[in-house]
């Protein structure tokens, strides 16, 4: 983010922005094998898979925890695991 917003501060920050973009580049593809990993595991993708109970949890995740950075999406994670456990125990 900090060398979409201002390549030539981060410059003289010492962050070389011709390698950290390589980075960013050569890691965008590893995210999408994943994804289709997951689909051909999974046999198929369906809607039913993405339902919008998810989508809401994952939002509730990453509002708890902030989109700044990944260890408060971790941290939103696991209060709302800890909180479904929560009340699955107390029906």
């Amino acid at each position: 983010m900090a060398i979409r917003e201002d390549e030539t501060a981060r410059r003289l920050h010492g962050v070389n922005p011709i390698s950290t973009k390589l980075l960013a580049f050569a890691l965008g593809p590893r995210l999408r094998v994943r994804r289709s990993v997951y689909g051909g595991e999974a046999a198929a993708i369906t809607p039913g898979a993405f339902e919008f109970q998810v989508s809401i949890m994952l939002l509730c995740m990453v509002v708890l925890g902030g989109a700044g950075k990944s260890q408060g999406v971790i941290l939103g994670r696991h209060v709302i695991t800890i909180f479904r456990i929560a009340v699955a125990l107390s029906r």
